[in-house]
């Protein structure tokens, strides 16, 4: 496992680099910083110092071979709208977008598996029908909307939950709930599918047929074997669950990452961007890392290295 662990870790400079070249060209060929920042009043020698503060006046792979050498040394520049140092700015948002994430994450997962364990138990009746029907609306249901409808009723109506910002654990409700129903529709009808065929399987009828009680056959033969498609599932759906979170911390007015992310592209400020992309993107890396380790110790049929 160790190493496994060190090829996957030596591929990460190579990943990060990947990413940040993308969003850094994307981000130049889209629009001038310059022209933002300075207003129509400016003179050209304003705007010839703007340029060669921020390189602009170099090639593109000039540009980007600059920003590599400074990122090793651990500057990602200097913000524009915030004149500070771009990472700082990250990392002071990082907390509340982890607080964000793991919640929403533990709520999906938990009460997915827990809703799709229930409807393969209570296969085609009541209580199948009533979760898988409500975890297909679930997936047709996009998350702004449903951010939006939370907030109407129990923010505005019933006034039980603040509407957006931070300050108390009341502030992380809604939002938290908005990002675990992103994916929880998905975990409950993997697990149903994954329980159901195991459930099929013929060490499993053996085990009944010893007069095992159904708890005992269920959580010692079925959901070891049953879980592991949901943990593969679990490692590719994180970043889909950091995308919808930059969706949510918008709605929401979260003080995290996707937030300062989405005003810094509207704003062309670049160091913020690539320094929050790379951060997120690390995140995702090692997330996923973990996926695989805590797989191959739930089922010891897996074996990495």
């Amino acid at each position: 496992m160790l190493t496994y662990i060190t090829r996957r870790l030596a591929f990460v400079p190579v990943s990060l680099l990947l990413v940040s070249f993308a969003a850094f060209v994307i981000l130049r060929i889209t629009g001038d910083p310059v022209q933002i920042y300075l207003d129509i009043n400016s003179t050209p020698e304003q705007e010839a110092l703007l340029r060669g503060q921020l390189h602009l006046d170099e090639p593109l792979p000039i540009q980007f071979a600059i920003f590599t050498w400074n990122v090793l040394h651990g500057d990602f520049g200097t913000s524009l709208q915030f004149s500070g140092p771009a990472l700082t700015l990250v990392l002071q948002r990082l907390g509340p977008t982890l607080q964000l994430v793991s919640l929403g994450l533990v709520l999906a997962v938990v009460l997915g598996v827990l809703a799709g364990i229930a409807c393969a138990i209570r296969r085609d009746r009541v209580t199948d029908f009533v979760l898988s029907s409500a975890a297909l609306a679930g997936q047709s249901m996009p998350s702004f909307w449903l951010g939006i409808l939370l907030i109407q009723f129990f923010a505005l109506r019933l006034g039980w939950l603040p509407t957006s910002g931070t300050g108390s654990v009341l502030h992380l409700i809604l939002p938290g709930i908005t990002l675990s129903l992103f994916l929880m529709p998905n975990f409950v009808l993997l697990t149903r599918t994954s329980v159901l065929e195991t459930i099929g399987e013929q060490y499993v009828v053996t085990a009944r047929s010893k007069g095992l009680s159904g708890a005992r056959v269920l959580f010692k033969h079925v959901l070891p074997n049953a879980i592991n498609p949901v943990l593969s599932f679990l490692g590719l759906q994180i970043g889909r669950l950091v995308g919808g979170s930059i969706i949510t911390e918008t709605i929401f007015a979260w003080p995290g990452i996707g937030r300062l992310m989405i005003g810094s592209i509207f704003q062309r400020d670049v160091p913020v961007v690539i320094a929050a992309v790379f951060i997120i993107s690390f995140a995702i890396i090692v997330a996923n890392l973990l996926v695989d380790i805590v797989q191959s110790l739930v089922d010891p049929r897996i074996r990495l290295g």
